[in-house]
């Protein structure tokens, strides 16, 4: 995961963008300005579930808030056409290796520890999720602003 810092600069990047204040995302996800304030500093560490509920009241993914850029792995994903999750950890810069029994182990600050299937599935979701949304949004981006008014014909 990204540092404090990064995570709190997106938070406020994302939140800006959304056109809410500090208050007014503190109330969608129950918490205090207060923790808002702390959590766009990087003053304090950000609980994975407030994050994920973040990153929904912002329509952003937890990979976004992260700071972690779809040019960074989406091309080679194209090109292998491999295991999503396992090009994703490698373009940011973990050392991912498969075990002899089919496991997979990653390698951080240099001790080896495997990869649990709970933890597995849980970023192998929010990979694919993020992959289809930047690729759908790259591939179809969209023509037209919406309006409220309905179409008029001629």
């Amino acid at each position: 995961m990204a540092n404090n810092k990064t995570i709190g600069d997106n938070i406020k990047k994302y939140r800006l963008y959304k056109g809410l204040t500090q208050k007014q995302l503190a109330s969608l996800i129950g918490k205090t300005e207060s923790s808002i304030q702390k959590y766009e500093a990087g003053k304090v560490e950000i609980p994975r579930k407030v994050l994920f509920n973040i990153a929904k009241q912002l329509d952003c993914s937890f990979i976004q808030l992260n700071g972690i850029n779809s040019e960074d792995f989406l091309p080679r994903l194209r090109e292998t056409n491999s295991d999503p999750l396992l090009i994703f950890l490698d373009s940011i810069g973990y050392k991912v290796t498969l075990g002899g029994n089919g496991g997979i182990y990653i390698e951080i600050l240099g001790e080896t520890i495997p990869l649990m299937k709970k933890q597995y599935d849980l970023l192998k979701e929010q990979v694919i999720s993020y992959t289809k949304f930047v690729t759908e949004r790259t591939l179809y981006p969209p023509i037209i602003e919406s309006s409220d008014k309905p179409p008029t014909t001629e």
